[in-house]
């Protein structure tokens, strides 16, 4: 199979702030702690062992929620067996509803997110990475999603 790579700039996907956050431009450096690279992780991972969190809580709450796919998912009951280690790290993604960008873009998420668990847990083998999806469902209403402007007309 041949693969084409397209940077990010040429994608059209990013506006100008987020391509500058990703190349790591000076002048966005104090809106943000860690850069967007495999590098920033020792860090990041540090920062987050300092970080209160209720592992047994969040454990218990997944494995009750998700009980009826358990046995028919094993490596779901693992990752959520995981949670409760203090090696263990969640990488959370989540969407809310929209009219725009469609189910591939909901679905790049989550595959962007496993994607980078499996590199972390390649290059920090002592730790495991989780990766999370959360529905943001909750935070919204009809009046958020019910229009859209096209062509600047409602």
């Amino acid at each position: 199979m041949e693969v084409h790579h397209l940077p990010l700039a040429d994608s059209g996907l990013y506006g100008k702030m987020m391509l500058d956050y990703i190349e790591g431009h000076p002048q966005l450096r104090p809106y943000y702690s860690y850069s967007p690279a495999l590098s920033s992780f020792p860090d990041v991972i540090e920062a987050r062992k300092e970080f209160p969190f209720h592992r047994e809580t969040l454990a218990d709450e997944m494995q009750a929620q998700h009980q009826a796919y358990l046995q028919r998912f094993p490596i779901l009951a693992k990752q959520i067996k995981a949670l409760r280690s203090e090696q263990t790290f969640t990488i959370t993604t989540g969407h809310q509803l929209c009219l725009a960008t469609g189910p591939l873009y909901f679905i790049y998420k989550i595959v962007t997110t496993i994607n980078l668990c499996r590199q972390l847990a390649q290059a920090f083998p002592a730790h495991h990475f989780v990766p999370v999806y959360w529905m943001a469902s909750e935070d919204h209403d009809i009046e958020e999603i019910n229009h859209f402007h096209l062509s600047q007309k409602p």
